[in-house]
Parts: C-alpha cells; structure tokens; sequence
C-alpha cells in the first residue's frame, strides 16, 4: 500500500507540474521557438529515472537566477551571454532550454547562457523542454 501511495502522490506531483508550466507552440511574444532542442542526450546522461512533459513549455523567468553576473564570472562567459541576448533580438528566434523539475524547484540542464539572454532581450519566459527528475519530486 505504502509503494502504491508513493506512486500515486508521484502521478498527482506530474499533473500538478503538467498544469503549472503551459504548452509554448511555436511564438512567444513575437519570438519564434525553434523545433530543434539541442543536447538532449544529457538528459539520459544526468538523470535515470525521469519523465519528459510533451511539448515546448514557457516557464516563468522568476523562477531562476538570471542575473547574468551571479550566473558566470569569467568574462568570456558574460560576453557571450550579452552576444546571444543580441543574435536573439536580431534573428527573432530561440532554441528551447531543457529544464528538469524536481523538489526544491527548477533548474537548467542545458541552455545555461540562453537563460539570462532572453532576460537581457526582454523576455519574461523561458520556453523549455520540461523534463521531471522522479527520484526527486
């Protein structure tokens, strides 16, 4: 009974998740999500027991670090940061991010640099590939 509690909280934990963070189609405030989500072998890499949610998802900046000075120190990465804030503004679009949610919150797994560049371009949401570490919720 007590095993087949754990899943049920899980399953409700998922839904739960499912509903916070909306589906992203294919525009967010006049900027164009990209299909191609890069790196997502590290997700088999960092985590084994996961779920990925379907879609592209907006999830809300304020639920991160963004401030780009805490984020890195070298200047290199700053610098870089700051370039992709302007190749988002001048080409209009964005490669989503993947995030994993687990209990304590969200976090980046890969798009680190892209998270504080669309701050920096404007942009209040993070459009995201929602993946759910299962062994953490």
């Amino acid at each position: 009974m007590k095993q087949l509690m754990k899943i049920y909280e899980s399953i409700e934990s998922v839904s739960d998740i499912d509903k916070r963070y909306p589906v992203a189609y294919s525009y967010m405030d006049n900027l164009e999500i990209k299909d191609d989500i890069p790196n997502t072998r590290s997700i088999s890499a960092s985590l084994t027991n996961y779920k990925v949610l379907d879609g592209i998802r907006l999830i809300p900046a304020s639920e991160f670090e963004t401030d780009v000075r805490e984020l890195f120190y070298a200047a290199s990465d700053i610098d870089k940061v700051y370039t992709i804030a302007d190749q988002i503004k001048d080409n209009g679009w964005i490669k989503p991010l993947i995030a994993v949610y687990e209990k304590d919150g969200v976090y980046i797994l890969e798009g680190g640099h892209r998270l504080p560049a669309l701050v920096i371009a404007g942009y209040d949401k993070i459009p995201a590939l929602v993946v759910i570490d299962m062994d953490n919720i």
